[in-house]
């Protein structure tokens, strides 16, 4: 099955954008270009995956048991143990992404991010994690899971438009989704660790103007 490329390096296509998106944008598709893996909930979205109930098996316990080893881990002072396990596994969900958004966006500078959960006044919880920044001036998202970050309201709108599907949206304009927040331990173990240890320990995640000049 086919994960992301390991490519790491992003394109300009974004210039045109406003610049604190274009870098979050930047952050979270470094993300899952450093950590590339199979999601269970993307599987589930497959339209056939009915008929292919071994595989959806497969990796339904292999998510169970790598979520096993990160409860294992996951108090530990060692903030590398946990993005290792990802990387070797080949496995996340929004929950892991989300945790690899907070590593990528402390090593970039970014301080006050927070994991958050994705909230319907209709529908109740919908199982999804993201990154909420508030940085200075208007808070935004980084959805890892998704690959895309956007300024709060903006990025509301395309979860019932244009990932709808993927939370069995109905949209109904008159729906509202709204965020509320969710503790994490291993995150605020990253908040703690400075700026430059981070860049050390993952120096893929960087994004600049030496993208190039990156391993």
């Amino acid at each position: 099955m086919r994960v992301e490329s390991n490519n790491i390096c992003t394109s300009n296509n974004f210039t045109s954008r406003n610049p604190v998106i274009r870098k979050a944008d930047d952050i979270v598709r470094r993300v899952n270009r450093v950590y590339p893996g199979i999601s269970l909930s993307r599987l589930e979205d497959f339209n056939n995956i009915e008929h292919f109930p071994d595989l959806f098996e497969k990796f339904y316990y292999k998510l169970k048991d790598l979520r096993l080893e990160i409860d294992s881990i996951i108090n530990e002072t060692d903030v590398n143990k946990f993005p290792n396990v990802i990387k070797k596994a080949k496995i996340r969900n929004c929950g892991e992404s989300a945790m690899l958004a907070g590593i990528a966006a402390r090593t970039n500078g970014i301080d006050k991010f927070y994991k958050y959960a994705l909230w319907s006044d209709c529908a109740g919880n919908l199982d999804h994690s993201v990154v909420l920044v508030r940085n200075g001036g208007k808070p935004y998202i980084m959805d890892a899971w998704l690959g895309f970050a956007d300024y709060v309201p903006k990025a509301m709108e395309r979860y019932k438009s244009e990932f709808g599907h993927h939370f069995e949206l109905d949209g109904n304009p008159s729906e509202r989704l709204f965020l509320k927040p969710q503790y994490s331990g291993y995150l605020k173990l990253v908040k703690s660790k400075e700026q430059e240890v981070l860049r050390k320990m993952f120096p893929d995640l960087i994004v600049g103007k030496n993208c190039k000049n990156q391993k």
